[in-house]
């Protein structure tokens, strides 16, 4: 359930805050801290800012930005891009309402009859409690044993929430 000093809304293109704060979001990432490359991320985000494909959302929490996710849409439906969450807000729900809004903002934008992420080993069982199950790939010709695609299937029209979400 979603804490009152909890906010949230689209990420901002032309925001410097914005910018910056998910970019060290992202650089407190177990991948960012193996492959380097701080000014690669900042103009990745900045470029999926702009891209109309993409959607980007944040959370706030005592006005600082916490957790954000990104949407893709490829392929007829929406595909969770990224989501990380600080380290200090993990186990607190955070990532959770920030999946509910986003989905419910971008489904606002296109219908999608499904879902979808390729989650990391460590993240299985988050998307696992949101609903999320294993799908198989059809042929692969050497699986990365280290990711899995995952697919949640549900009625955009009946997806609601049990709780109310603040938005800026």
């Amino acid at each position: 359930m979603q804490n009152p000093k909890q906010t949230y809304r689209a990420a901002i293109a032309d925001c410097l805050l914005d910018i910056e704060r998910i970019t060290q979001l992202l650089d407190s990432t177990a991948d960012a801290i193996h492959n380097g490359a701080q000014e690669t991320r900042r103009a990745e985000v900045e470029s999926d800012l702009k891209r109309r494909e993409i959607k980007m959302f944040v959370c706030e929490i005592a006005g600082t930005v916490q957790a954000y996710i990104a949407w893709l849409w490829a392929h007829e439906h929406w595909t969770i891009y990224k989501i990380v969450v600080d380290d200090t807000h993990r186990r607190e729900g955070v990532g959770r309402c920030l999946y509910d809004f986003s989905l419910l903002q971008c489904l606002k934008i296109k219908h999608s009859p499904f879902v979808s992420v390729v989650s990391d080993l460590i993240a299985i069982g988050f998307y696992s409690r949101l609903g999320f199950l294993k799908a198989q790939l059809k042929s692969t010709p050497e699986p990365d044993l280290s990711v899995q695609l995952m697919l949640l299937n549900f009625t955009p029209d009946s997806y609601t929430l049990p709780y109310s979400l603040s938005e800026t």
